[in-house]
């Protein structure tokens, strides 16, 4: 399998341990074969794993990326935290939201989350998606980043076959 050059960010949220969420399943089956990049911020892997030995256990097979001082943009991190916390994060998880986000600008990869966009969460992170796009933020659920790899699959599919 070639690498569909596709990377996402993982939300601590989306650490998937019971294998409850079929398309976490089936991205984590793309990412085994090697065709997608599935990874964590230092940020979203420590708090993904805090806490349970089986979350613990199943974020450990995952790599995490963590990002230097240099080249931080706290105009950028603000915009993030205003939007996300408008009277600011009231606790660690919610500055965890904020950074998880931020790192995911900085990168310009998409950031697979859970948080949000249902009755019982309303706002979270999916619901604020359409504001974070005007900063460049990119957030999807999972089942978004499985259409994507599956497009992706298509595409080359149909690329493949036209040039033979």
């Amino acid at each position: 399998m070639t690498h569909l050059e596709l990377c996402f960010f993982l939300d601590a949220n989306c650490v998937n341990a019971r294998q409850r969420v079929q398309a976490l399943n089936e991205l984590e089956q793309w990412r085994e074969r090697g065709a997608i990049t599935l990874i964590y911020s230092n940020t979203t892997h420590a708090e993904a794993a805090f806490g349970n030995p089986r979350r613990e256990e199943k974020v450990s097979d995952f790599t995490w990326t963590e990002l230097n001082e240099s080249g931080e943009n706290p105009e950028v991190h603000r915009a993030i935290e205003a939007i996300l916390y408008p009277v600011g994060p009231k606790n660690q998880n919610e500055k965890n939201d904020v950074r998880a986000v931020y790192q995911a600008e900085r990168l310009r990869w998409p950031l697979i989350t859970l948080d949000g966009a249902s009755k019982s969460q309303p706002g979270g992170i999916l619901g604020r998606a359409a504001m974070l796009a005007k900063l460049g933020v990119e957030v999807l659920t999972p089942e978004q980043a499985l259409s994507r790899v599956k497009a992706r699959v298509e595409s080359q599919v149909q690329n493949t076959g036209a040039k033979r």
